[in-house]
């Protein structure tokens, strides 16, 4: 399923891939200059999506949300760490 992830976004021209002259079963890919682009895009799209829904709420529920900050970033360091 991966693989076929992969091809599709080579064949968009987002991806590149290049095999593995010391194992032919792997392949390396890295992002393509419009891929970056994509990528960046999306980043902004969603800052700006976060930032209009957290402008929607009031203020109380605004500190609610800072004050979980610290909580939520340390599960997310520890979900890192489960994936390593």
């Amino acid at each position: 399923m991966l693989s076929r992830v992969i091809a599709d976004l080579a064949d968009a021209g987002l991806l590149a891939r290049a095999s593995d002259e010391g194992d032919r079963r792997a392949a390396w890919v890295k992002a393509t200059a419009a891929g970056k682009r994509l990528a960046e895009r999306i980043r902004k799209e969603q800052t700006e999506a976060v930032k209009a829904a957290m402008e929607a709420l009031s203020q109380g529920e605004r500190a609610r949300i800072e004050r979980a900050l610290p909580a939520l970033e340390q599960l997310v360091e520890h979900l890192k760490g489960d994936q390593a």
